[in-house]
Protein backbone atom coordinates (compact mmCIF):
# COMPACT_ATOMS: atom_id res chain seq x y z
CA UNK A 1 0.00 0.00 0.00
CA UNK A 2 0.99 3.47 -0.77
CA UNK A 3 0.42 6.87 0.55
CA UNK A 4 0.18 9.97 -0.50
CA UNK A 5 -1.24 12.94 1.82
CA UNK A 6 -1.99 16.95 1.58
CA UNK A 7 -3.00 19.28 3.92
CA UNK A 8 -3.45 23.02 3.91
CA UNK A 9 -3.99 25.82 6.38
CA UNK A 10 -6.27 28.57 5.43
CA UNK A 11 -4.74 30.53 8.49
CA UNK A 12 -0.77 30.27 6.95
CA UNK A 13 -1.93 30.11 3.34
CA UNK A 14 0.31 26.42 3.13
CA UNK A 15 -0.16 23.56 2.10
CA UNK A 16 2.01 20.19 3.42
CA UNK A 17 2.56 17.15 1.41
CA UNK A 18 3.60 13.50 2.19
CA UNK A 19 5.05 11.03 0.20
CA UNK A 20 6.11 7.01 1.28
CA UNK A 21 9.33 5.66 -1.37
CA UNK A 22 6.98 2.95 -2.30
CA UNK A 23 6.07 1.42 -5.93
CA UNK A 24 3.51 -1.35 -6.27
CA UNK A 25 1.45 -2.90 -8.34
CA UNK A 26 -1.47 -5.27 -8.28
CA UNK A 27 1.29 -8.32 -8.36
CA UNK A 28 3.98 -6.49 -5.85
CA UNK A 29 5.66 -3.64 -4.07
CA UNK A 30 9.13 -2.12 -3.63
CA UNK A 31 10.45 0.53 -1.55
CA UNK A 32 12.52 3.08 -3.70
CA UNK A 33 13.93 6.43 -4.08
CA UNK A 34 11.65 8.06 -6.26
CA UNK A 35 9.71 10.97 -5.18
CA UNK A 36 6.21 10.42 -5.83
CA UNK A 37 5.32 14.71 -6.46
CA UNK A 38 5.87 16.26 -9.82
CA UNK A 39 5.13 19.95 -10.85
CA UNK A 40 3.04 20.35 -13.23
CA UNK A 41 2.60 23.79 -13.56
CA UNK A 42 4.28 26.78 -11.97
CA UNK A 43 2.65 26.60 -8.86
CA UNK A 44 0.78 23.23 -9.23
CA UNK A 45 2.26 20.01 -7.96
CA UNK A 46 0.52 16.61 -8.61
CA UNK A 47 1.20 13.34 -5.94
CA UNK A 48 0.30 10.04 -6.99
CA UNK A 49 -0.28 6.36 -5.40
CA UNK A 50 0.10 3.75 -8.17
CA UNK A 51 1.87 2.78 -11.17
CA UNK A 52 4.92 5.06 -12.10
CA UNK A 53 4.68 4.45 -15.70
CA UNK A 54 0.99 5.69 -15.77
CA UNK A 55 1.97 8.76 -13.47
CA UNK A 56 3.69 9.86 -16.00
CA UNK A 57 1.96 9.69 -19.04
CA UNK A 58 -0.95 11.44 -16.90
CA UNK A 59 1.74 14.04 -15.02
CA UNK A 60 2.94 14.28 -18.92
CA UNK A 61 -0.36 14.99 -20.16
CA UNK A 62 -1.44 17.63 -17.38
CA UNK A 63 1.98 19.48 -17.76
CA UNK A 64 1.14 20.20 -21.33
CA UNK A 65 -2.54 20.97 -21.35
CA UNK A 66 -1.91 23.80 -18.61
CA UNK A 67 1.54 24.97 -20.21
CA UNK A 68 -0.85 25.68 -23.09
CA UNK A 69 -3.53 28.06 -21.16
CA UNK A 70 -0.67 30.18 -20.14
CA UNK A 71 -0.23 32.34 -16.72
CA UNK A 72 -1.69 30.83 -13.28
CA UNK A 73 -4.19 28.33 -13.88
CA UNK A 74 -7.09 28.24 -12.39
CA UNK A 75 -8.55 25.28 -9.96
CA UNK A 76 -11.07 24.19 -12.28
CA UNK A 77 -8.84 24.46 -15.13
CA UNK A 78 -6.52 21.84 -13.23
CA UNK A 79 -9.63 20.04 -12.74
CA UNK A 80 -10.27 20.07 -16.13
CA UNK A 81 -6.67 18.90 -17.59
CA UNK A 82 -6.49 16.25 -14.84
CA UNK A 83 -9.49 14.26 -16.31
CA UNK A 84 -8.80 14.66 -20.04
CA UNK A 85 -5.47 13.09 -19.20
CA UNK A 86 -7.05 10.16 -17.83
CA UNK A 87 -9.29 10.30 -21.10
CA UNK A 88 -6.22 10.38 -23.11
CA UNK A 89 -4.41 7.79 -20.97
CA UNK A 90 -7.84 5.95 -21.26
CA UNK A 91 -8.23 6.15 -25.00
CA UNK A 92 -4.42 5.06 -25.57
CA UNK A 93 -4.87 1.49 -23.87
CA UNK A 94 -7.84 1.07 -25.93
CA UNK A 95 -6.25 1.99 -29.21
CA UNK A 96 -3.11 -0.28 -27.94
CA UNK A 97 -4.81 -3.33 -26.42
CA UNK A 98 -8.39 -3.56 -28.17
CA UNK A 99 -7.88 -1.54 -31.73
CA UNK A 100 -4.66 -1.67 -32.97
CA UNK A 101 -5.95 -5.29 -34.78
CA UNK A 102 -8.36 -3.31 -36.95
CA UNK A 103 -5.90 -0.25 -36.79
CA UNK A 104 -8.55 2.43 -35.53
CA UNK A 105 -8.27 5.63 -33.47
CA UNK A 106 -10.90 5.50 -30.53
CA UNK A 107 -12.74 8.48 -32.09
CA UNK A 108 -12.83 6.66 -35.94
CA UNK A 109 -14.43 3.13 -33.91
CA UNK A 110 -17.19 5.46 -32.12
CA UNK A 111 -17.75 7.34 -35.51
CA UNK A 112 -17.51 4.72 -37.60
CA UNK A 113 -17.75 1.20 -36.07
CA UNK A 114 -21.53 0.60 -36.16
CA UNK A 115 -21.47 1.07 -39.84
CA UNK A 116 -17.81 -1.06 -40.47
CA UNK A 117 -18.43 -4.24 -37.89
CA UNK A 118 -21.87 -6.80 -37.54
CA UNK A 119 -23.84 -5.81 -34.57
CA UNK A 120 -22.36 -8.39 -32.25
CA UNK A 121 -18.49 -7.79 -33.37
CA UNK A 122 -19.88 -3.84 -32.23
CA UNK A 123 -21.35 -4.77 -29.24
CA UNK A 124 -18.49 -6.85 -27.82
CA UNK A 125 -15.46 -4.73 -28.50
CA UNK A 126 -17.38 -1.76 -27.14
CA UNK A 127 -17.84 -3.84 -23.77
CA UNK A 128 -13.78 -4.57 -24.10
CA UNK A 129 -13.48 -0.80 -24.06
CA UNK A 130 -15.30 -0.42 -21.05
CA UNK A 131 -13.75 -2.66 -18.91
CA UNK A 132 -12.31 -1.09 -15.70
CA UNK A 133 -8.86 -3.24 -15.70
CA UNK A 134 -7.95 -1.17 -18.82
CA UNK A 135 -6.07 0.98 -15.97
CA UNK A 136 -5.05 -2.09 -13.71
CA UNK A 137 -2.48 -1.31 -12.25
CA UNK A 138 -3.87 2.54 -11.82
CA UNK A 139 -2.61 5.52 -10.92
CA UNK A 140 -4.39 7.71 -8.03
CA UNK A 141 -3.14 11.41 -8.08
CA UNK A 142 -3.34 14.26 -5.67
CA UNK A 143 -3.02 17.85 -6.83
CA UNK A 144 -1.95 20.62 -4.73
CA UNK A 145 -1.52 24.29 -5.84
CA UNK A 146 -2.82 27.97 -5.31
CA UNK A 147 -4.59 29.61 -8.25
CA UNK A 148 -3.77 33.48 -9.37
CA UNK A 149 -5.07 34.90 -6.11
CA UNK A 150 -2.83 32.84 -4.04
CA UNK A 151 -5.72 30.65 -2.81
CA UNK A 152 -4.42 26.74 -1.76
CA UNK A 153 -6.52 23.85 -3.11
CA UNK A 154 -6.22 20.06 -3.05
CA UNK A 155 -7.79 18.23 -6.19
CA UNK A 156 -8.55 14.41 -6.14
CA UNK A 157 -10.53 12.74 -8.46
CA UNK A 158 -13.18 10.72 -7.78
CA UNK A 159 -13.84 8.31 -10.66
CA UNK A 160 -16.77 6.39 -8.61
CA UNK A 161 -18.72 9.34 -7.97
CA UNK A 162 -18.28 10.45 -11.80
CA UNK A 163 -19.47 7.39 -13.54
CA UNK A 164 -22.72 7.34 -11.05
CA UNK A 165 -23.34 10.54 -12.01
CA UNK A 166 -22.89 9.59 -15.81
CA UNK A 167 -25.82 6.96 -15.62
CA UNK A 168 -27.97 9.54 -13.15
CA UNK A 169 -28.02 11.92 -16.08
CA UNK A 170 -28.66 8.84 -18.66
CA UNK A 171 -31.34 7.16 -16.47
CA UNK A 172 -33.65 10.77 -15.81
CA UNK A 173 -32.67 12.56 -19.25
CA UNK A 174 -31.62 9.95 -21.51
CA UNK A 175 -28.49 11.66 -22.49
CA UNK A 176 -24.71 10.57 -22.38
CA UNK A 177 -22.33 12.87 -20.86
CA UNK A 178 -18.87 11.95 -20.20
CA UNK A 179 -17.06 12.49 -17.75
CA UNK A 180 -15.12 15.78 -19.14
CA UNK A 181 -18.38 16.64 -20.14
CA UNK A 182 -20.34 16.48 -16.26
CA UNK A 183 -16.64 17.92 -15.07
CA UNK A 184 -16.69 21.00 -17.21
CA UNK A 185 -20.88 21.44 -16.23
CA UNK A 186 -19.88 21.58 -12.25
CA UNK A 187 -16.87 23.36 -12.71
CA UNK A 188 -18.43 26.44 -14.55
CA UNK A 189 -21.53 26.26 -12.07
CA UNK A 190 -19.22 26.43 -9.11
CA UNK A 191 -17.87 29.31 -10.74
CA UNK A 192 -20.75 31.03 -10.90
CA UNK A 193 -22.53 30.06 -7.83
CA UNK A 194 -19.51 30.33 -5.37
CA UNK A 195 -20.19 27.07 -4.04
CA UNK A 196 -16.60 25.90 -4.29
CA UNK A 197 -15.04 22.87 -5.64
CA UNK A 198 -16.18 20.68 -2.61
CA UNK A 199 -16.74 18.01 -4.39
CA UNK A 200 -13.83 17.58 -6.42
CA UNK A 201 -11.31 20.36 -4.72
CA UNK A 202 -11.58 22.82 -2.17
Amino acid sequence: MTVCIAAMSSLLGAVVTVTDFMLSDEFSSVESRQIKIETVANTWHCLYAGDPSLFAELAGHIENDLRSMGGIPSCGDVILAVEKAYEAALAHRIERRILAPFGMTRSKFLQTGMAIFDPETFRRITLQMEDRNLFVPGAELLITGFDSEGKAHIISRHVAMLDRLAVEIRLRHGVAMSRTGILRAIVEAAERNEWATELFGA
